[in-house]
């Protein structure tokens, strides 16, 4: 999530927000936030991480990672779920689909 962070400044010019997510409880999830130049939640539960097309994995009761692009209208233009740290979509990804994104409306 750090990448987030460092390509914050880019992101706001494109109109992006970034906002993160987590099933951790409150204190996790602020030792992360402190990490990061977004806001971080908590308190995501099983559910909502599967309606998001997530993977909750039971045994060791914690969400896999998961990463959504939502366009203003609220449509999902890209959705990655990871099972590990690889494959995670990065900041220069959002930033290109946003820019391809905004190129098809003119």
């Amino acid at each position: 999530m750090g990448g987030f962070s460092e390509s914050l400044g880019k992101l706001q010019e494109l109109n992006v927000a970034v906002v993160a997510a987590s099933a951790d409880t409150p204190e996790k999830a602020a030792e992360m936030a402190a990490t990061v130049d977004f806001p971080v939640g908590h308190g995501i539960d099983q559910a909502t991480i599967e309606r998001l097309g997530g993977y909750w994995e039971a045994q060791r009761t914690f969400a896999q990672p998961l990463e959504v692009l939502i366009t203003p209208e609220g449509k999902i233009a890209q959705l990655s779920v990871s099972d590990g740290p690889l494959g995670r979509t990065d900041a220069a990804d959002v930033i290109k689909m946003v820019t391809f994104i905004e190129s098809q409306k003119k």
